[in-house]
Parts: C-alpha cells; structure tokens; sequence
C-alpha cells in the first residue's frame, strides 16, 4: 500500500497568520511519522521561508513559500491522478482564510492584495480531489470558515472532511493539531485506515 500526506501551512505574511502554526505543523508531520507514513510521503508545503523550527523538524520534505501553490496542486494532482499511486492520502490545510473559504497561502509580492497565485479556493481544492483516484482521503481543514471548504467536498465518495470551524466562525487557534495530533492522541496507522 502507498500512503501519502501533503501539509500545506503558512500565513499571509509574517504578522498576518494564524498563532501556533508551525507547532502545528510540527505535532501534525510527527503523528504522521508516528502512524507508519514514511519521511518520503510526507510533503510540507510551508509559506514562510523563514521557519527554523519547520526546517529542523520536517528538513527532510519542506518546500517553502515562493511557487508553493502551483508546486503543492501539481503534486496533489499527481498522487491523485495515477492509478494504482495512492491508498490512503491524509491532507492538512492551516491558513487563514477570506470568507468564501479560500486560504490565504502568502502574499508572495507583498502587495497586501490578494491575487490568484496567492490563495487557494474551495472550487480549486473541489478540482484537485475530484478525480482522486486513492482509495480514501481524510482532509483536516485547520482554518477559519472551514465549513465553506468542506461543503464543497461533501458530494465526493472517498473524501473525509474534519473542518476546525463552521462557515462562519475563526477556528480556535491549533485546537484541531492538539486534538487529533497530540501524543496523547491516537492515529490509525495506514494500514488500519486501510480496513
């Protein structure tokens, strides 16, 4: 079996973010270790450059900010669109968030105007899984109006959605990491999400 796992994280820019990020992102890729995903299937995509922390933790898989939305779609379209590639793929989303739902990944031109390439948004993330071809997908949306997102994912039959906020509320600040990704916590190994 081939299980995968693609962490997207960051803030708009360094004084606009939600608190406690990067340990989120840390607690998340080490439950993720802890439950049998190898190094190699964990992929982080982070949006600020400079995070020590993110660098010495997930060294190994950590792409940051410049390119990261065209770099983290085409590697989500590629574990979801080979046949065969993927069994269980575990997908965390943390940013902040505009009122459609749409997650702030960085503004990377620091024009404090949001354009395209700097967000990611419900109909894009609806795109991507689609036609996902793993066997289940399990998606932890851990960002303000998370409703909005996971309403767009409800018709898809191998989609899972755990959403830290509704549609219309902030979600409480890494509530969702402490929750379900703290070593006090229990996370099927991939085998086990398998049964």
């Amino acid at each position: 079996s081939c299980d995968q796992a693609v962490l997207v994280a960051g803030g708009w820019n360094p004084d606009a973010g939600l608190d406690g990020t990067e340990a989120a992102v840390a607690r998340v890729h080490a439950k993720l270790r802890d439950a049998g995903f190898s190094a190699a299937a964990v992929q982080t995509f982070y949006a600020d450059r400079r995070s020590r922390r993110l660098a010495e933790t997930v060294a190994e898989n950590l792409h940051a900010a410049g390119g990261m939305k065209v770099a983290f779609q085409q590697h989500l379209q590629r574990l979801c669109r080979t046949d065969y590639c993927v069994n269980n793929l575990v997908i965390y989303l943390r940013s902040p968030a505009l009122l459609d739902g749409s997650l702030l990944l960085w503004d990377f031109n620091n024009d404090y105007d949001v354009s395209r390439d700097e967000e990611y948004s419900p109909e894009e993330l609806l795109a991507d899984l689609s036609q996902c071809k793993a066997r289940r997908v399990v998606v932890f949306l851990d960002s303000n109006f998370a409703e909005r997102l996971a309403e767009q994912l409800r018709d898809l039959p191998n989609v899972a959605v755990l959403a830290a906020s509704s549609k219309n509320n902030y979600a409480p600040d890494s509530l969702m990491s402490e929750v379900f990704f703290s070593n006090s916590s229990h996370l099927a190994s991939p085998g086990t999400l398998a049964q």
